[in-house]
């Protein structure tokens, strides 16, 4: 029984998903995505798709810089409860030790 080669379709629809997710779509990760398929052909068919590559690669990094930009905003918020909860703690001690002063008299 002979194993069939990957169409042009399959490699695009496997680009077409991998783009989707934010990833770039290298011939290895299109050919993981397939599971199946010669690096050669699969090289072959996205040579053949390359000026769509490109704009899916456009696509690909915007949609990577909204995520790093995400990530960076919420790396800011947690920056800003650390902030927060230092101030919180710095006020409990500051409690404490005016209790303890209240409980000595």
């Amino acid at each position: 029984m002979s194993r069939r080669g990957v169409s042009r379709e399959e490699v695009e629809r496997a680009v077409e998903e991998l783009v989707a997710d934010g990833i770039y779509p290298s011939a290895e990760r299109v050919r993981d995505k397939l599971g199946r398929g010669s690096m050669s052909t699969i090289h072959k068919h996205m040579t053949e798709l390359w000026p769509r590559l490109e704009k899916w690669s456009t696509a690909s990094e915007k949609k990577a810089a909204r995520h790093i930009q995400k990530a960076m905003d919420l790396l800011e918020g947690v920056r800003a409860l650390r902030k927060q909860r230092r101030g919180v703690e710095r006020a409990i001690r500051h409690l404490e030790k005016a209790l303890a002063e209240v409980r000595k008299a």
